[in-house]
């Protein structure tokens, strides 16, 4: 066993070298970042320290193509944080990176529906309300989109 696996366990020694590739990635590609800045966020998230997450996953936003899931992760994070307006906020934005096209690909419905329960759990149930009722008309007979139907007359919408 190497020393440095006594004082320092190796999922740690993997994060000291991600955080130094971070530091020198002037020659990456947004993609290579991205990648390094999700692994270090995913540490972060693993070792329950949210707000260190957070900070990265933002990075993240700020330079990927596909930000429509990284609002998404942020969102998730931001949830487990407790911060519920923040998620809210997040999902938004993920749903506004896909614009109209969300509505059209049925692999996009649960982005809705978590934003939508966030929403719930925000207490912004006009909100929630919209977003699904436009859901429910776009595709009646789905049966995840019944089960939210359900839920909408729960609470009064």
């Amino acid at each position: 066993m190497l020393y440095c696996d006594k004082v320092w366990p190796s999922s740690y020694r993997h994060l000291d070298i991600l955080l130094r590739q971070a530091e020198l990635d002037k020659g990456l590609s947004d993609d290579d970042r991205g990648m390094i800045y999700s692994e270090i966020a995913n540490y972060y998230k693993s070792d329950g320290n949210f707000k260190k997450a957070i900070e990265w996953r933002k990075r993240i936003c700020e330079i990927t193509t596909a930000r429509h899931l990284a609002f998404r992760e942020l969102a998730q994070l931001y949830e487990l944080a407790g911060e519920k307006r923040n998620a809210v906020d997040c999902y938004k934005k993920s749903l506004g990176e896909l614009g109209e096209q969300v509505w059209e690909l049925w692999n996009w419905y649960d982005l809705i529906v978590d934003y939508a329960d966030a929403c719930l759990r925000l207490g912004g149930n006009k909100d929630a309300a919209t977003i699904l009722n436009k859901l429910i008309s776009k595709n009646p007979n789905n049966k995840k989109v019944g089960e939210w139907r359900l839920k909408l007359k729960q609470t009064g919408y």
